[in-house]
């Protein structure tokens, strides 16, 4: 995942040090609240003291609580979704999914009986799901 700052450069969240990416989201917000209304409005509608805003600014440690009033009160409510929605399943953990969920059913049905009348043999009458099949209905639905 990269996170792209104002002057357009991008870190690398995943191999970054935590301090630098402090400093980069402080940074960006710094550079966001003077473009919309300024540190002393930011102040005003985040309730945050100006000397904890400059240290989420400037990179230093805050509360959770400070980082979401700030982004709160910047109207950044696509961060704050971002933190509060549920994950989303990749294709391999939607198939890996759907795989129990077959599973799952074709034991239902086979336990009900457990063998064949045709060949006499355990779950013969039960069909595994075709991997090939259903990643080529994920690519599709994609």
């Amino acid at each position: 995942m990269l996170f792209y700052v104002s002057d357009m450069s991008k870190i690398d969240v995943r191999e970054a040090a935590l301090d630098t990416i402090s400093s980069k989201i402080g940074e960006e917000l710094r550079a966001y609240a003077k473009k919309h209304g300024g540190i002393n409005a930011l102040v005003e509608s985040s309730g945050v003291s100006r000397s904890t805003l400059n240290r989420l600014f400037n990179g230093n440690s805050v509360s959770t609580e400070v980082l979401f009033r700030t982004l709160r009160a910047l109207e950044r409510w696509d961060i704050l979704n971002l933190l509060t929605e549920s994950p989303r399943l990749t294709p391999i953990e939607r198939l890996s999914q759907e795989r129990k969920i077959s599973k799952k059913k074709s034991i239902g049905k086979a336990t009900a009986s457990s063998t064949s009348k045709q060949s006499g043999e355990p779950y013969s009458h039960v069909k595994m799901a075709d991997p090939e099949a259903i990643l080529a209905n994920l690519k599709k639905r994609s």
